[in-house]
Parts: C-alpha cells; sequence; structure tokens
C-alpha cells in the first residue's frame, strides 16, 4: 500500500508539471446575461463561443430554440410585451448599412408584439464568418440594456488530474479474488 501511495504522489507531481491546461469538454462556453437597465429584469442563457448557426446571412446569424432563464414577469414596466417563455430564438448581427450590431430575442419564431426584445451595441458581438460566428466576451451596453458576456468557468487542472489519480488509486487498492481459488471453483 505504501508503494502504491508514494506512485500516486510522485504521479500527481509530474503531471502537474506536464499537463497542459486541462477542459472538461474542450468547448469553451460561454454565459450571456441580458439585463433591462430600467426594472433590472434579467435574461441569461449559455452558449458555446463558437455557436452552429441554424440559419445566417450576410452579417446576421439567428439560433433557434435558446433556453433561458427568463424573468418571472417579462413585460415589467417599459418592456415590449414578450411571451413569458423559456426559449427564444437569439438573432445577432454585425454593424452593417450604419444599423446594429443587434441582439435580438424573439419568442415562437415571430417577434412578439411585433416587437422583439432588441439591443443594440456600439461594436460587434462577434467575429468571423456568420456561418462560423466566435463571440467576443466583454460587456456591451445600448440605452437600454446591458449585456456580459463571460466565459464558464472550467475546472482546474490539480482537480481533475486528482480525480484520475483517485480513480487509479482505488481500482488498484480494490480487493482481488485470488485466481487460484477462482480455477478450481470451475
Amino acid at each position: 500500500m505504501r508503494k502504491l501511495l508514494v506512485f500516486a504522489f510522485g504521479t500527481l507531481l509530474t503531471s502537474l508539471g506536464l499537463l497542459p491546461a486541462a477542459r472538461a469538454d474542450g468547448i469553451q462556453s460561454l454565459n450571456f446575461t441580458l439585463t433591462y437597465i430600467n426594472s433590472n429584469e434579467v435574461w441569461s442563457f449559455t452558449l458555446p463561443q463558437n455557436p452552429t448557426p441554424d440559419a445566417f446571412g450576410d452579417g446576421y446569424f439567428y439560433l433557434y430554440g435558446v433556453q433561458t432563464n427568463t424573468p418571472t414577469e417579462p413585460c415589467g414596466a417599459g418592456l415590449p410585451s414578450l411571451c413569458n417563455s423559456a426559449s427564444y430564438d437569439i438573432f445577432v448581427s454585425k454593424l452593417s448599412a450604419g444599423v446594429g450590431p443587434q441582439l435580438d430575442m424573439i419568442c415562437g419564431g415571430v417577434p412578439v408584439c411585433d416587437n422583439p426584445l432588441k439591443a443594440d451595441f456600439p461594436t460587434d458581438l462577434f467575429s468571423g464568418p456568420t456561418n462560423a460566428p466566435s463571440f467576443i466576451p466583454g460587456n456591451y451596453v445600448d440605452s437600454a440594456w446591458d449585456l456580459s458576456v463571460t466565459p464558464v468557468p472550467e475546472p482546474p487542472v490539480i482537480v481533475l488530474t486528482s480525480i484520475g489519480l483517485l480513480a487509479i488509486c482505488l481500482l488498484l487498492a480494490a480487493p482481488r479474488r485470488d485466481r487460484r481459488h477462482a480455477q478450481e471453483g470451475l
């Protein structure tokens, strides 16, 4: 047992020096928090940094059926009348022809009450082509909306390594049946 502990500790020290930054799934996710400034109502959702658009065109793309955390009364004072849904279609556009960049949240595939939840920002929210966009983390503010785009924290390397080593130690320390007794029983 002592040899096993020395081996596990030595492996842990070696792996800390040799392992590159590890990620849980290799895909960077971003938390989006959209706040209506006048009432402090908040919509939040998580998307991959490099999403696959459901539709795209010149300077814009759509993501359909994005699950969101929605305010209990999203039609508060001054807000456009929206459905209280957990799923919205997201429209994102770049600055073009003096319009945008925009982030629109549309309920049920159509603008709700002829007015989607729409925020116009001074800088682009994504880079790259619209068929393979890459969101740019940061804080974006317009006259009515505040959007915060932040990376989802990933587990540190030490945690991932420790879990792996613990699993190996448990497998090695588990009681084993003696093969001679197992063969004699056959």
